[in-house]
């Protein structure tokens, strides 16, 4: 699902180790900014919190009917 809207190869990515990441728009304009990182199953992204709910609005747009699953978790 990550491979295809993010700038990074999300296959690359290794356990626990932050990685900058941008998100595009289709037409390949900037649209946010932030850190993402992988642990075991489950991909974190560290971000600006006021881009929060921005963020998870856009990720759900391009889920479609991806089988997963996106939080919101506000204690890390």
């Amino acid at each position: 699902f990550l491979q295809g809207i993010l700038t990074n190869d999300i296959f690359s990515l290794k356990e626990n180790i932050l990685q900058h990441s941008l998100m595009l728009s289709p037409q390949g304009k900037f649209r946010y900014e932030f850190f993402i990182f992988k642990d075991q199953e489950k991909f974190y992204i560290e971000h600006n919190r006021d881009l929060s709910h921005k963020i998870i609005d856009l990720l759900e747009f391009y889920r479609l009917s991806s089988n997963l699953k996106i939080t919101y978790n506000n204690d890390l």
